[in-house]
């Protein structure tokens, strides 16, 4: 397939150096077939580890660039972003764990290896294992069971939904007369990755789960991702996005019932044929919002995220403050 868009400018409003109203219908490519030829098994040079590619794959070539708009830091976000199509986590990969259903992303920049977002999620695997204060991985929501099956830091733990319900709003609070529903929305899996951005520096204690200035960002450039199929569903996992509408319920009730946006990263799996409720919009970005099965999944995880901060999130501020006032009063003495 050839695509030729280079008359076009500025997203497609100019073309030939005229204004145009350009409908995705007005544009055209030639299709034509032939027998594999760019695709050659094997080993991928330059990749470590080494890869091996398959006989199947995509081919993408884009010449005849526009220098201002394809600057290196423009490679560097798409190399980064094309990172994150399928989850660094395998447990939320959305069921048993295919290789024949991943797949790797390779840049060439001017015919050789552009590996530029590899160093970022290395340091970012690395944070979410030493920094993290709280770590739940293996993470699966029972639709059978109606119970919350994960691991918090190393240690198992099942929980059913009914003792979660003192943390759910209208969909399914006792308060409000539905202490009998469950969740419409199947099962899914999930592994959330709690940080301490307050945490003080100076506090032997703590220090392993300090971040400087460089760990922040790297933290805060992401969210919590959704992936069906193994595959991410856009733009949920963004910066800019608060699809679990974190930041609005912190808004309208109390900071401390909820970590913040930029505070918790993570990973929630499902799948074509456990969440058939779980509709994907025609342009693949989001969730259908219709009958209960979505606003079902996203109240059960604020449920979940909810407890996160209300019970081991707040014990661990309790510790460190407890250790602080403990260490002034020896220092106190001392002095």
């Amino acid at each position: 397939m050839t695509l030729d868009f280079s008359s076009y400018k500025d997203e497609f409003t100019v073309k030939d150096d005229k204004p145009t109203e350009t409908l995705l219908s007005d544009l055209s490519g030639i299709l034509s077939e032939r027998p594999a030829a760019e695709i050659i098994p094997g080993p991928i040079p330059g990749l470590f580890p080494v890869l091996n590619r398959g006989e199947m794959g995509t081919k993408i070539i884009v010449e005849c660039l526009r220098h201002k708009m394809w600057t290196k830091a423009l490679l560097e976000q798409i190399a980064s972003d094309a990172s994150y199509l399928q989850p660094l986590i395998s447990d939320v990969a959305g069921g048993e764990e295919d290789p024949n259903q991943s797949f790797q992303v390779r840049f060439d920049r001017n015919g050789e290896g552009f590996e530029a977002s590899s160093q970022d999620k290395n340091k970012f695997l690395a944070l979410l294992e030493q920094n993290a204060v709280l770590r739940v991985t293996d993470g699966r929501y029972d639709n059978n069971k109606n119970a919350f099956c994960f691991a918090l830091n190393d240690k198992q733990m099942e929980i059913p939904f009914d003792r979660f319900r003192s943390y759910a709003g209208k969909r399914f609070s006792s308060k409000w007369g539905n202490e009998s529903r469950y969740p419409q929305c199947g099962s899914f899996s999930f592994s959330f990755f709690a940080f301490d951005l307050r945490v003080d520096k100076e506090d032997k204690e703590t220090s392993k789960y300090s971040l400087d200035d460089d760990d922040k960002t790297i933290v805060k450039k992401h969210r919590i991702y959704l992936y069906r199929d193994g595959i991410r569903v856009y733009p949920y996992g963004n910066p800019d996005d608060d699809w679990l509408q974190i930041d609005v319920l912190r808004g309208t009730s109390k900071a401390s019932e909820f970590l913040s946006n930029d505070q918790v990263v993570g990973w929630i799996g499902i799948t074509h044929d456990g969440n058939p409720e779980l509709k994907d919009k025609t342009s693949r970005e989001g969730l259908v919002s219709e009958g209960d099965a979505v606003e079902d999944f996203i109240e059960t995880i604020q449920m979940f995220l909810k407890y996160l901060r209300q019970e081991p999130f707040a014990r661990y501020r309790d510790d460190v403050a407890r250790r602080r006032e403990q260490r002034a009063i020896r220092d106190k003495k001392v002095n």
